[in-house]
């Protein structure tokens, strides 16, 4: 008897048949990629001009979510929340009307009742502002957006000072006349003097700088450096209450189930006499 030779399967003629066709493949494309040497050329151009389009396009967009992130997060602080009387959707006219009929106004009373009975907030802040002008000597700042606010602010919102020291709850509890500055208006203001202690005037009425915030830029095309901070008490004797206001809750790092927004709904519900729904 004798032994069949041993086949190497690089000559098998099954893998020949297989291969075959490839190579012939691989030497038409190579023959018409040489034959038109244009038409290559532009298609491979067309092909990394679009590629490099849709990652500079990709890396854009995600670096442009990443800066809104973190303007945000240092607007509005993380994990926080805002108490207000209707939430800001787009609703209809009918459905506006029941909203407007169904929730109550909020008043600082009830910020401060929450103060006092929230166990889970660690730090609330009113949401007061309007704009005025603001002068000194002959000096005006148009259109600042003046805040009342309180001590709590810079825990929930990344808020620097460059110089001298923010609102405090004496400055609160007195309704002092106090002044903190943005960076625009500390340059319009007062250019390369220093403005800690001296006085400006906030539609018309006397306040003494007491810090300045550090250059903030721009968001959305809007300068976040033309703000006048003062206390909020101090802001209702002089502008009055003429809306619901709004106020801002820090709520602790690990509540995760929105327990203080429950806490601070039920605080409110209770002072208002709401039903049930």
């Amino acid at each position: 008897q004798s032994a069949d030779p041993v086949r190497d399967p690089a000559k098998s003629p099954g893998k020949g048949r297989i291969l075959a066709p490839v190579w012939e493949a691989f030497r038409i494309a190579a023959d018409s990629i040489w034959t038109h040497k244009l038409r290559s050329v532009l298609t491979l151009l067309g092909i990394i001009v679009g590629v490099a389009s849709v990652v500079t396009v990709g890396g854009a967009i995600e670096g442009m979510g990443a800066y809104v992130w973190e303007r945000l997060s240092s607007t509005f602080g993380s994990n926080t929340f805002i108490v207000a009387r209707f939430a800001r959707t787009n609703v209809s006219d009918e459905d506006f009307e029941i909203i407007i009929k169904r929730n109550k106004n909020i008043y600082p009373e009830d910020m401060r009742a929450v103060e006092e009975k929230c166990e889970g907030c660690e730090a609330i802040s009113p949401m007061i502002q309007g704009t005025d002008d603001v002068k000194r000597g002959n000096r005006i700042f148009y259109d600042a957006r003046i805040r009342g606010v309180n001590e709590d602010l810079q825990k929930i919102q990344s808020l620097d000072l460059a110089d001298g020291r923010f609102v405090s709850n004496f400055d609160v509890t007195h309704s002092k006349n106090n002044a903190v500055i943005g960076h625009k208006v500390r340059e319009e203001l007062f250019g390369s003097i220093e403005p800690i202690g001296k006085e400006i005037k906030v539609g018309g009425e006397s306040y003494t700088v007491i810090g300045v915030e550090k250059l903030n830029g721009t968001m959305g095309g809007q300068s976040l450096d033309s703000n006048v901070y003062i206390p909020y008490t101090s802001y209702l004797k002089k502008y009055g209450l003429r809306r619901s206001i709004q106020f801002q809750v820090r709520a602790p790092a690990t509540d995760s189930g929105g327990y203080t927004q429950d806490e601070v709904r039920q605080i409110l519900r209770s002072r208002h006499k709401l039903r049930p729904n």
